[in-house]
This record gives structure tokens, sequence and C-alpha cells, in this order.
């Protein structure tokens, strides 16, 4: 049976459902610290570049793009919220969904993503989504991670 993925708005009544993610232990793992996000996402509601993961009308997830600095390149996360829906496509689906949105504009030539070394079902969607390792890094507060690049084809 085929599920529906999409991408929708983030709305204020959504904020308490993302800091729910946020502080489950699946989620805060790889995304740490939930206040700070939590108060970003309420200071860009209504901003391009958020949105969260519905699968049949149930939200289940959060995805953020952005620039990271003055480069044409976008940077794309994605959270799984809902522990009953990480392992089942829901993350590569919408990372597809939102890097289509993101090459909506021609100035962009590519979208990169970090991943942790050890979040392996985060680099297993991404690779899935058309993901190449571009280089492994360490960051000094949070560990080894892995550069993904999505050219545009």
């Amino acid at each position: 049976m085929s599920r529906i993925v999409r991408l929708v708005s983030i709305t204020k009544q959504d904020v308490a459902l993302i800091e729910r993610w946020l502080r489950a232990p699946h989620v805060r793992r790889w995304w740490g610290e939930p206040d700070e996000a939590v108060g970003e996402t309420e200071a860009k509601l209504g901003v391009e570049g958020r949105a969260l993961i519905e699968v049949d009308g149930r939200k289940v997830g959060l995805v953020i793009w952005g620039h990271p600095s003055r480069e044409d390149a976008i940077d794309l996360d994605v959270m799984i919220g809902e522990l009953d829906a990480v392992g089942h496509g829901v993350g590569r689906e919408a990372l597809r969904q939102a890097i289509d949105r993101i090459f909506n504009d021609p100035a962009v030539p590519y979208v990169i993503g970090a991943t942790s070394a050890d979040n392996a079902p985060a680099r297993a969607a991404a690779q899935k989504a058309g993901f190449d390792t571009s280089r492994e890094f360490e960051d000094p507060s949070s560990g080894r991670y892995v550069l993904g690049v999505r050219r545009r084809t």
C-alpha cells in the first residue's frame, strides 16, 4: 500500500509538536539541545525553507533548508519526529520533495547536508535521495560527520 508523503507549511499550532519531537530521545541524540531549535522555529514561522512532513495526513517530521553562508549552495536537514515513521522511506521522500523545491531556483547548483557518521538511517536516506559523499569531517562539539552533496542533474 502506498503512502502519500507531502511537505506542508508550519503553523504556530505546530510548534508544540516540533518541540515534542526535538525532546524525543531518537531525535535529541542527533539534533542536540531542543530549546534553541524551538525558538528558531517560532521566529521563522511562514519563512520559505521550513516545512512539516506529512504522511497520509499525519505530521511526522520536519525539513529545513537555507543558505549556510553566502554561497549558492543550500543546506538541507530532515528530522523524523515520530519514531514509528523512521525507516519507512519517509525521510528519503521528504528529501526528494525538498530538493525539487530548492532546484526550482535555477541559481542553486547543488544541495548539501551533513549527517552524523553514526546516524545510519539518515545516511541511507540521503544516499537514496541522490546525495554523494563529499567528505568526512570532525565537529569539535558533536563528533564525526559525513558531508553529502546532491548536484543539479
